[in-house]
């Protein structure tokens, strides 16, 4: 975010009480209609859905200074998803005529905000045309490439942290825990990623992204 924008946009937030929440804890249910938006101060914020089968379903991730439920409370319908802390999570919340009122005032701050809403959406659609034309492997490869570039911890010696375990990652790919093991097994024997029980840490992101190429 622009620096300016990212001033006034902390600036009009900070009359507001920041609130913790503790890792695992849900912020926002399906069913409500939100009456405020909140700014991600600290932390990462998990949105999904739950399968018929029970198996949670990850929409997006959201990292600081992300706003959210944006869609719902905007529009004025009841929200679809989840939304709870990936990890201990710093937030403020804004009522949504008070937020309407400040970016109707601010042309870079809005102009930030509809940034953001399409590079999400460019993240969903490349991620479907994923799902719908490519294998497991490539599926894990994109979603692993996003969490370096979204909130992976770039270490002196170029290699990526993820704060991440296999389970978690296959509820983002929509992907049984056993073919995410399979295909991390894969990337691992190729020098790419090294695993542990808490972390995967990104060894060579560029051989990573340049497998994604020759996909669609």
């Amino acid at each position: 975010m622009p620096p300016r924008a990212q001033h006034e946009l902390e600036e009009f937030y900070d009359k507001f009480r920041p609130r913790a929440y503790s890792k695992g804890e849900i912020i926002v249910f399906p069913g409500e209609t939100p009456e405020g938006i909140f700014l991600l101060s600290r932390g990462t914020i998990r949105q999904y859905d739950i399968s018929n089968r029970g198996v949670d379903l990850v929409v997006n991730l959201y990292t600081p200074l992300a706003l959210f439920p944006m869609s719902a409370a905007l529009n004025k319908y009841p929200n679809r998803f989840f939304f709870n802390a990936a990890t201990a999570v710093v937030a403020r919340e804004a009522p949504v005529a008070e937020l309407r009122e400040f970016v109707r005032g601010n042309n870079e701050v809005a102009m930030e905000l509809l940034a953001q809403a399409h590079r999400r959406l460019d993240i969903i659609m490349r991620r479907q045309t994923l799902m719908m034309s490519s294998d497991a492997s490539s599926r894990l490869a994109y979603e692993i490439m996003l969490s370096c570039h979204n909130f992976g911890e770039r270490q002196k010696d170029g290699t990526y942290t993820i704060r991440l375990n296999e389970t978690e990652l296959a509820t983002r790919v929509g992907l049984a825990r056993e073919t995410v093991s399979r295909q991390m097994h894969e990337l691992k024997n190729k020098n790419i990623v090294k695993i542990t029980a808490e972390h995967i840490s990104v060894v060579n992101l560029t051989l990573l992204e340049d497998g994604l190429a020759n996909y669609p």
